[in-house]
């Protein structure tokens, strides 16, 4: 099977899909500033670039902070290595790590760091298996378009209830 988002994707709140989730392990993201606002984001570890290691009370566990974002990096060890990314960056004031156990957070409150919305967007997930009834997560994720390996492409000349053909 396949999964596309197209061009203009919108999440709904920071569902991904599962493939997405395992890609967001070990992510930093840097940020240029940080809003008063919170956002929810189960699993996130938010923290200013001046929290020293140790410092109790800087680092916010569960929630975000959204601003411009600087950099994205992969493959980040842990939330230390992310605060010393930010800390060697300039124009980094803030960052987001998702932890190596990061499962997601399917509420619609959450709100999906713009980098990671930019990196699936207009892009095609192959899909070994289906995901539907064999254990793995399922959940919708607004505007994106799913089908099987043996999907025909669409005919948009074609009813779907009659079969018959209409004139645009």
């Amino acid at each position: 099977g396949w999964t596309y988002f197209p061009q203009g994707w919108e999440p709904l709140g920071c569902r991904l899909p599962f493939a997405g989730i395992l890609s967001a392990r070990g992510s930093c993201v840097l940020r240029s500033g940080a809003q008063e606002a919170t956002s929810p984001h189960k699993g996130l570890i938010w923290g200013p670039r001046d929290c020293d290691e140790g410092q109790s009370g800087c680092l916010e566990f569960d929630l975000d902070h959204l601003f411009w974002e600087v950099e994205y990096s992969r493959d980040v060890q842990d939330v230390a290595t992310c605060r010393g990314l930010c800390q060697s960056r300039d124009a980094c004031q803030a960052f987001a790590f998702f932890p190596w156990d990061y499962i997601g957070d399917p509420s619609p409150e959450c709100e999906l760091p713009a980098a990671m919305h930019v990196f699936w967007e207009a892009r095609c997930l192959l899909k070994s298996a289906a995901t539907r009834g064999t254990g793995e997560w399922f959940w919708p994720m607004g505007g994106v378009i799913s089908g099987s390996r043996r999907c025909p492409p669409a005919s948009p000349w074609l009813s779907r209830s009659s079969g018959s053909r209409t004139t645009p």
